[in-house]
């Protein structure tokens, strides 16, 4: 029981304040059950205790990734790469914040494509696969379809 849980992470931590496991363990809880503050509040504590510890780095910026606080994420799960370069976690939380930054980039461009450039036909992926070919094959030919539009 999530209500159990919490009560007994607050005990250890009356016992002894300096348990960043369990500040670890209490944010990944309040993180499950939707309370992001809460969950920043402990991975932070954790942090303050041991600033270098990559769980708590990982697990923060993954909860400032759910709230659109990017730059904040993606400063924690560099941070976690520089504390600890062989755990693969900081990797795959990095590769996720960059992959949801461009994906808001690429929707935002579609909203607002009409009034600078059109994009080749084809899906995200399509397109950036035919970009990504025509770099390799010197074909620039893909270039030539991002039109401008005239003035009005």
């Amino acid at each position: 029981d999530d209500r159990a849980a919490l009560a007994d992470y607050e005990q250890a931590l009356t016992l002894d304040e300096t348990l960043v496991d369990v500040y670890i363990n209490r944010g990944a809880l309040y993180t499950t059950l939707g309370n992001y503050g809460l969950a920043i509040s402990d991975y932070s504590l954790a942090l303050a205790l041991e600033p270098d510890n990559v769980d708590a780095l990982n697990n923060r910026a993954v909860v400032h990734a759910i709230e659109g606080n990017y730059d904040l994420a993606l400063a924690d799960a560099q941070a976690a790469i520089a504390a600890d370069p062989d755990d693969v976690t900081a990797y795959a939380t990095q590769g996720a914040i960059y992959s949801a930054l461009s994906t808001q980039s690429y929707q935002t461009f579609i909203e607002r494509g009409d009034e600078y450039a059109r994009l080749p036909a084809g899906s995200p992926t399509g397109v950036m696969s035919a970009i990504d070919n025509s770099q390799r094959t010197g074909d620039m030919g893909i270039w030539l379809r991002f039109q401008v539009p005239a003035e009005q």
